[in-house]
């Protein structure tokens, strides 16, 4: 089975320690993909994110919206991106001239091509007619390869190996590589390299509706001999040694389920964590929140921090304790869980993009963790043996040190 981790980014401050853990895995074999979605609320994590991982991504664009997004922002001479769009894909990028180009493959419901020049004071207010035409067309539910160069005065863009425009120009190189379809078309805008371990994807969507179309996307039959692993931006430590056991009890289980981690800072498992002894050189005295939700660790920022600090100076113990425990704690049927560090097989995407169509719920964590239990019958559990430490939930940020904390994880890396 192929191994995909998913990450819903992210926060800069948070990623750091992921960044090096989860590369680490990748390097031991023990994950082939680590998938790291756009949703940055904030302008410098967009930056971020677009900076770190801009080698290679994947944009996926609606012809509802008008807005282009990303591909490329560094400088260079030649690009090659692989395409998938019915017709109307619009790829634009500026050149060190100054002259703004704008290609749209597949225009007029896919009969023809066409090339725009913007001149730097118009790029943003008035669109220029077309410069050039050409019989082009896209590819229908294939690749189709489109390459641009700059080379020896003039710039050259090909579609499936045919030059389609080239015109001269002064440039040198572009910059500001983005993508958008129009005309009720999707796109789907893979650049770098095709078989890269790491990928950032870019949809221009936020929050809730990013993340539904992320499992939709994961529902696709290509993955269908995948086992996910979904973390949030803000593990920020993970036992890489117990790692490989985690996703074994997953792929040779006999049964579909969800299996959480072992989580430090998730009020369901610091409940479990308590009676098994992790803590006990400190009385926590962590409840089972009622119904699985909230509670008293979720909502102090003090009972954070300690529970944190504890585990910083204890780690070793813990993780030991934790590996002498049973592999698995079977969750109760209906109650919600925090799905902090998450792993299941391809069947449990085919259920959630299900239920994200068919039910009022919004919230993944919702759909997963009680809808999905109670609609499929699927089993939810703690798998012991793999401790990571999750940063804070909103409500312990109101006041928590998070640059401590984060500054001492990150001293463990």
């Amino acid at each position: 089975m192929k191994r995909i981790a998913f990450t819903f980014a992210g926060r800069q401050r948070t990623m750091r320690n992921q960044v090096i853990f989860v590369r680490r895995l990748l390097a031991l074999g023990l994950l082939d993909e680590w998938h790291i979605w756009n949703f940055a609320r904030k302008r410098e994590d967009e930056q971020w994110l677009q900076r770190t991982f801009a080698e290679d991504v994947v944009v996926y664009t609606f012809g509802k919206s008008a807005q282009y997004v990303p591909l490329r922002n560094a400088a260079g001479s030649s690009a090659r991106i692989l395409l998938r769009a019915s017709n109307d894909a619009q790829l634009r990028f500026r050149l060190d001239s100054g002259e703004t180009v704008e290609v749209v493959f597949g225009a007029s419901n896919n009969t023809k091509s066409i090339l725009r020049t913007f001149g730097p004071p118009s790029f943003e207010t008035v669109r220029l007619p077309v410069t050039a035409e050409s019989t082009a067309t896209l590819e229908l539910f294939d690749d189709n390869a489109v390459e641009v160069e700059i080379a020896d005065r003039r710039l050259c863009i090909r579609l499936n190996g045919r030059t389609v425009f080239s015109p001269a120009t002064p440039a040198s190189s572009f910059d500001a590589l983005e993508a958008q379809t129009g005309n009720g078309s999707s796109g789907q805008w893979t650049a770098g390299d095709p078989q890269a371990k790491v990928r950032l994807f870019n949809t221009g969507l936020k929050s809730q509706e990013g993340f539904r179309f992320a499992y939709a996307h994961y529902a696709n039959a290509r993955f269908h001999d995948a086992v996910f692993v979904k973390l949030d931006d803000d593990i920020v430590f993970c036992d890489v040694d117990r790692f490989e056991a985690f996703v074994k009890d997953l792929e040779t289980s006999d049964e579909l389920k969800i299996s959480s981690a072992n989580v430090i800072n998730n009020g369901v498992c610091a409940h479990y964590q308590d009676r098994a002894g992790y803590f006990h050189r400190e009385r926590f005295g962590f409840e089972y929140p009622k119904d699985g939700t909230c509670g008293r660790l979720w909502e102090s920022s003090a009972l954070c921090e300690r529970l944190h600090r504890y585990f910083l100076r204890h780690r070793d113990e813990i993780i030991a304790i934790a590996s002498g425990q049973p592999a698995n704690t079977e969750l109760p049927h209906v109650d919600r869980y925090s799905i902090n560090f998450v792993g299941f097989r391809y069947p449990v995407m085919i259920m959630m993009t299900y239920l994200f169509a068919m039910s009022k719920a919004k919230d993944d964590e919702l759909l997963m963790s009680v809808l999905l239990p109670t609609a499929f019958g699927v089993r939810k559990y703690v798998f012991n043996h793999l401790v990571v430490c999750h940063l804070s939930f909103y409500k312990q940020d109101e006041t928590l040190d998070s640059a401590g904390l984060l500054e001492a994880y990150g001293s463990l890396y």
